[in-house]
């Protein structure tokens, strides 16, 4: 044939090979399809040809990986509407070939580029081969777009085949290797990839040694790169693989129906970018990390039976403007010594915690909105650190935030709303919480197990229970909070729990703003506590505070300090005023020591000791009372010592029982009736 010549070929079987080496057409005429076979490779395309091959059905009549059925080595020929097993493209090739079928390779792959070949690939159907659909071990500039590729079960292995491959199975695969200098980027777009075994990008040898045994749709390693966008990769084991050095960019792609992982990265060595991609119905993780990639704006949803996005040890990655929705265990995983950040995302509908951090894991997590997890929000736990700052975390239905076990984050500036506990820090957990707002929550913040967080300048605000709830050896530091408007109490101190308390606000609470009770000790000092419904300070159970230059006043009808059911504590160089009662005493065994404060114009009685209680009054100054300074009744048998009562009715009315208090040395002025009343029941 002559350059240029068209070559017609009709229809039926040629037993022979073809070496193409000059720029012809060879055209399969209309009707029956013209069949080629041969031994070894059947044809091949040599020197620089841009010749075009259309309409054949070409096979092998042995079998041999390195004989594929067509071969390039140079030029750009086109071959289109032809049916082949495999093809080998090598040298500085770069065909393309459009709408053929290449299937059924039986010892190779489908398609193979090495060296500095490229070429482009669309509308092709790939699939059935002993290896891989695709291997691709090039520097040169590849394109695959709208093909698609497929693999069946895996077959029993055969004997002959080795380890590697027999562990592998069938697969669609491609491999390549970007060599150093090379700025060469495999591209596919808006391929369809179903039931893969192995599609493995950037790899410098044709074996891909280290191939993992599960099925892997795409696998990009050692030192790979190339472009991902568009593609439907559907079945299998694992979506796309990432492996050491890898930098490619994955965007766009819709991922489902993964046994395992949508996206995998290996090493932390890799420069991926994973962005805009949809992931859905995946076993173990949509996205786990042991890479420090950046991961961006991914849709994961849609039947995650497993995480959203798991983060490995040791690894940094940079998790950003995701979104994952409604996964069934939890929605970002930072295993132990991870790091990286972790902002922006929207966590929402999980089963499990929204965001869960391992024993030593230190992210930044930052600007995310966690909403309606059925769970906890963000979690800390076995010894986590890292920072939770800036965050919207909205209606989990159980901790917003979770800090246990040793955990020991910063979170600060956010923001936890409706969630059946604001804050959890339990089992020995601590953590530094500052400048955090929660709000509308069944709990605002619990601190139990022998926790030892630190609160300054937190605002617990419109709590449908309690605020601050410190229980069962619970301790801590709670500075120049705000405990405002819960609809029971401001801070719950219980069951011999021990806080630092100091310089916050509870005002406006339903029920109290303080409470310390079960056995519970505590040191409440300059706080200002007021306008709490039932009374600014509870002390019961047993209980034995300390309250320390504090501010108690303006509760309504209620009382500044209220002491029962066995309660003592000491109190000293208070503030209690415009209360009902500034201190309220009753009940058998209760004793409290109230020492040097300073009691004025309650609406009522300045001290009343009643019901058998006991305790001491001692060097306080109460004055201005509507009523009485002191009352002392019920049988109750208090000390009252050196007071100063300056009152405009009676200074002290003891009234019934068979008990005789102890009250001397007190300074009484300002009367208008007697300064001492005692009175029989």
């Amino acid at each position: 044939a002559e350059e240029g010549d068209r070559i017609e070929v009709a229809g039926g079987k040629y037993v022979e090979s073809i070496v193409v080496s000059k720029r012809v057409e060879l055209v399969g005429c209309d009707g029956e399809t013209p069949e080629i076979g041969y031994r070894g490779t059947v044809v091949a395309f040599v020197g620089n040809t841009s010749s075009i091959m259309v309409g054949f059905d070409i096979s092998q009549h042995d079998r041999s990986r390195d004989h594929p059925v067509i071969t390039v080595s140079d030029g750009s020929p086109r071959i289109a509407d032809c049916r082949f097993p495999s093809i080998l493209v090598t040298g500085t090739a770069s065909p393309v070939l459009v709408n053929n079928t290449i299937s059924g390779a039986v010892l190779g792959s489908g398609v193979r580029i090495k060296g500095k070949a490229g070429g482009v690939f669309k509308r092709n159907r790939i699939h059935s081969h002993e290896e891989f659909c695709v291997e691709v071990d090039t520097t040169g500039s590849v394109t695959f777009e709208d093909n698609r590729m497929w693999c069946p079960e895996p077959a029993e292995p055969k004997p002959h085949i080795r380890t590697i491959q027999k562990d592998r199975g069938k697969g669609v695969v491609v491999i390549s290797a970007r060599k150093s200098g090379s700025s060469c980027k495999p591209i596919f777009r808006g391929n369809y990839i179903s039931d893969a075994g192995e599609m493995c990008v950037l790899h410098t040898a044709p074996f891909c040694p280290g191939a993992p045994s599960s099925r892997t749709a795409v696998w990009i390693a050692n030192d790979g790169c190339g472009v991902f966008e568009q593609n439907d990769i559907i079945g299998g084991v694992t979506a796309l693989r990432i492996s050491p050095g890898a930098a490619p960019v994955i965007s766009d792609n819709t991922i489902s129906k993964q046994d395992r992982y949508g996206i995998l990265v290996e090493t932390d060595n890799s420069q991926a970018i994973v962005e805009k991609n949809r992931i859905m119905d995946c076993g173990t993780s949509a996205i786990h990390l042991q890479g420090s990639i950046t991961v961006t704006l991914n849709l994961i949803g849609g039947n995650i039976t497993g995480n959203g996005i798991s983060i490995g040890s040791d690894v940094a990655p940079t998790i950003t403007q995701n979104t994952i929705d409604g996964v069934s265990k939890v929605g970002i995983k930072v295993h132990s010594r991870g790091s990286g950040t972790i902002a922006k995302n929207e966590v929402k509908r999980c089963e499990g915690p929204c965001m869960l951090l391992e024993g030593g894991a230190t992210p930044i997590i930052e600007s995310n909105i966690v909403t309606d997890g059925r769970m906890q929000g963000i979690v800390a736990v076995n010894g986590a650190a890292g920072i939770i700052r800036k965050n919207d975390i909205i209606g989990t239905a159980a901790a917003g935030i979770a800090v246990l076990k040793h955990a020991d984050p910063l979170v600060t500036g956010n923001r936890v709303s409706a969630c059946v506990e604001g804050v959890l820090v339990s089992s020995h957990g601590r953590g530094g919480f500052r400048e955090n707002i929660i709000e509308e929550c069944g709990v605002a913040v619990v601190v139990s197990h022998s926790s030892a967080p630190v609160f300054v300048h937190n605002k617990l605000i419109n709590g449908e229970g309690n605020g601050f709830v410190v229980r069962e050896q619970g301790r801590g530091t709670y500075a120049e909070n705000t405990v405002e408007n819960c609809k029971l109490t401001g801070m719950v101190v219980a069951s011999a729990a021990d806080p630092d308390v100091h310089d916050n606000t509870f005002v406006g609470n339903g029920e109290y703003g303080v409470q310390a009770t079960t056995d519970s000790l505590g040191v409440f000092v300059r706080n200002r506590i007021s306008s709490n419904a039932v009374a600014n300070v509870h002390v019961t159970n047993g209980s034995d505070p300390v309250f320390r230059g504090n501010t108690i006043s303006s509760t309504g009808n209620g009382d500044g300090v209220l002491v029962d059911c066995s309660g003592r504590g000491q109190f000293e160089k208070n503030s209690v005023r415009e209360v009902r009662i500034g201190f309220c005493v009753k009940g058998e065994y209760t004793a409290p020591r109230i020492i040097a404060n300073t009691v004025s114009m309650c609406m009522k009685v300045g001290v009343l000791v009643d019901e058998s209680a006991e305790g001491r009054v001692v060097r306080n100054v109460i004055r201005d009372s509507k009523e009485t300074g002191v009352v002392i009744k019920g049988g109750a048998c208090p000390e009252v010592v050196e007071n100063q009562i300056r009152e405009k009715v009676h200074s002290i009315v003891i009234e019934g029982g068979d008990t005789a208090p102890c009250v001397r040395g007190n300074s009484i002025s300002g009367c208008g009736g007697p300064a001492v009343v005692i009175r029989k029941e």
